[in-house]
């Protein structure tokens, strides 16, 4: 399955959020990986409710 482009960017975007929470706590690196890890999850439940979706929509036309 192929994303869209703009959601891919929610991986950088979650990595400068988090880098940024990060810095103002002065503790900059757990705030990347949670920042990193929060993009990756959101891009995963996208995708599964994008291919239920599709899924749907397969069986609807049948």
């Amino acid at each position: 399955m192929i994303l869209e482009k703009r959601i891919m960017l929610l991986i950088p975007g979650g990595f400068l959020i988090g880098l940024g929470i990060g810095l103002a706590l002065n503790n900059p690196a757990p705030g990347m990986f949670i920042g990193l890890g929060i993009g990756f999850i959101i891009i995963a439940v996208y995708s599964l409710i994008q291919g239920n979706a599709s899924n749907k929509n397969n069986n609807i036309d049948h």
